[in-house]
């Protein structure tokens, strides 16, 4: 984290730049529900258990909707992807994919 905030830090701020990427969210967001149910594929929904900006209900609603989708909470993990987390994610999604194929 202290390298990935250290190269953060060196590029600078840019809070216009900023302000355009969430603009680019709050325009591109809109209410998916009514379409989910339709998802016909395999579906692994993964979502941090302290997640400040997408509560982790967001992300079981999101499984519940689409038929057959599996929820994997990551303790612990917030909205970024923790080196520490990563063999688990990984093995989150090998385990799906393995269990996917046809």
């Amino acid at each position: 984290m202290r390298v990935l905030a250290g190269e953060v830090w060196d590029r600078g701020l840019h809070p216009a730049g900023a302000a355009r990427q969430f603009a680019a969210i709050l325009d591109a967001s809109s209410d998916r529900r009514a379409r989910l149910p339709r998802v016909r594929v395999p579906t692994l929904v993964m979502h941090g258990t302290q997640d400040p900006l997408i509560p982790e209900r967001a992300g079981k609603a999101t499984a519940k909707l689409i038929p057959g989708a599996r929820y994997v909470p990551i303790q612990g993990m917030g909205h970024n992807f923790p080196a520490a987390a990563m063999p688990f994610i990984a093995g989150a999604i090998q385990s799906h994919v393995l269990t996917s194929r046809k």
